[in-house]
């Protein structure tokens, strides 16, 4: 592992511990052990207990990691989707259980596909629109191209909302077993198809309407979607692991309303509080958020954007991101108001047990061992 040599004061206001150092410390060093970059945030209710920063935000500048940085949360931004859905129910725009064609044109074969099922991934929906194993060719008056692999996932994202739900409405189905006992499947386009109905029934675009109804009036001032042409303030730049060497990831996908929004470790505390004091949704869509609506594997279960499940006998809901130079996990303990936060922009993701999974599980055990 390299050990990078911060200037004194850097290491200082990056090094944020609310209860004794001693607890702190035990954290601090397992994650030195383990060669993580990026930030992390634990806090009780309304009291930070540990906030830090590793490594390099940018390895070519040689810009030393801060806790105010930005980082892309991928699959982790599903609950700001899920969470404006819910808002346009209270506002009664949509039914959460009302056919899908009572808001946008769709295709016959999704006959009584709800909000619901594509909430939870019970819609039958592929999760890429292109197989990574299918190969395409492309020509223009003067090239040929062959793609294949991530070349196309990356294609398909760059491709515009609007010419992303014609293919998904020209793509077969998943899973045709009747709606109410389709298995859950995960879908990153069908969480494209709902950012693209949040714009069709708010008659504003999928960034507009998550800051009017959750940013701006939580005072979450870092937090946005993602575009490659944007600048943003203080982002960590993305790394990849690929055989155990670092490379800069290219081009991250812009994965509207699947994995396209950025922000901090503080403005996602931020949102995590609002959650759980009722100040971003009502009480009955926060519960709806955090509900076990169909069954992952063993005893992990899916509500709207969140994972749902136990540790150690206690109520846990999480979710976790990655691709492109970006990991993240957020992990909620809900009957003690513990939050962990986890944003790195080194991407280990191919690893049997990524780094942020071994930090996320470390805070869990020092945390109800008293220890954090």
């Amino acid at each position: 592992m390299k050990i990078y040599i911060l200037p004194f004061f850097i290491f200082l206001s990056s090094f944020t511990y609310s209860n004794s150092y001693s607890k702190g410390s035990l954290f601090h060093k397992y994650i030195e052990s383990t060669g993580f970059e990026g930030v992390v945030l634990v806090s009780e209710k309304d009291k930070i207990l540990f906030h830090n920063s590793y490594g390099l935000a940018n390895r070519e500048h040689n810009v030393p990691m801060t806790t105010d940085m930005s980082f892309i949360l991928a699959s982790v931004s599903k609950q700001f989707t899920a969470a404006a859905i819910l808002k346009l129910a209270e506002e009664g725009k949509v039914d959460l259980n009302t056919d899908i064609s009572n808001y946008i044109k769709t295709p016959e074969s999704w006959k009584g596909i709800t909000l619901h099922n594509i909430l939870s991934h019970t819609s039958g929906f592929k999760h890429w629109l292109f197989d990574k194993k299918v190969n395409i060719k492309i020509e223009d008056n003067e090239n040929s191209y062959a793609l294949e692999g991530y070349e196309l996932e990356m294609l398909e994202s760059f491709s515009p909302i609007e010419k992303r739900v014609e293919l998904l409405k020209a793509a077969p189905l998943v899973d045709e077993a009747p709606l109410g006992t389709r298995k859950f499947s995960y879908s990153n386009a069908g969480y494209h198809l709902l950012a693209y109905l949040i714009e069709k029934v708010s008659g504003e675009t999928f960034e507009n309407y998550l800051k009017k109804s959750f940013y701006t009036p939580l005072k979450m001032n870092r937090t946005s979607e993602y575009k490659m042409t944007k600048i943003i303030p203080n982002q960590a730049s993305g790394y990849v692991i690929q055989d155990k060497e670092t490379t800069k990831a290219c081009c991250y996908r812009y994965s509207h309303g699947a994995g396209s929004t950025y922000t901090t470790s503080k403005d996602m505390n931020t949102w995590i509080d609002a959650l759980l004091n009722y100040k971003a949704l009502t009480k009955e869509s926060v519960d709806l958020l955090f509900t076990a609506h169909t069954k992952v594997r063993d005893d992990v279960f899916y509500g709207y954007g969140w994972q749902i499940g136990k540790f150690k006998g206690f109520d846990r809901v999480w979710h976790t991101g990655g691709g492109f130079g970006y990991l993240s996990v957020v992990d909620i303990i809900k009957g003690q108001g513990l939050k962990i936060i986890i944003l790195s922009n080194k991407d280990d993701w191919d690893e049997k047990e990524s780094t942020l999974g071994k930090l996320d599980k470390k805070a869990l055990e020092l945390y109800l061992n008293n220890e954090l």
